[in-house]
């Protein structure tokens, strides 16, 4: 039976003891296997990426506004095309019909 330091306060403790007694820290500690750790790389992908990029845009387009399309000028609409034309042609405006001669 060796005795060995405690990693966190020092004090000498049996090899085969499981804590240390003075601070009761686990003189072995528990092996964590690695999926522990790619479970949570993965979940902090999952969730904090998307963030990220949600982020990363806002600013971007406060940093870069889009310039907003120009406005076109309204104009009254075509009259419709009834195949007739020339002078005599009726003229549909506001749900009159209009000869011109």
């Amino acid at each position: 039976m060796a005795l060995e330091p405690c990693k966190e306060c020092g004090t000498l403790n049996s090899t085969e003891a499981e804590i240390c007694l003075a601070c009761e820290y686990p003189t072995k500690g528990r092996v964590r296997s690695n999926w522990f750790k790619w479970i949570a790389i993965c979940l902090a992908l999952l969730f904090g990426l998307p963030i990220l990029i949600e982020v990363i845009q806002v600013v971007n387009r406060q940093i870069n506004p889009q310039p907003s399309p120009p406005s076109r000028p309204t104009s009254p609409p075509n009259p419709p095309n009834l195949g007739v034309t020339g002078a005599y042609a009726p003229q549909i405006w506001g749900g009159e019909t209009r000869n011109i001669a």
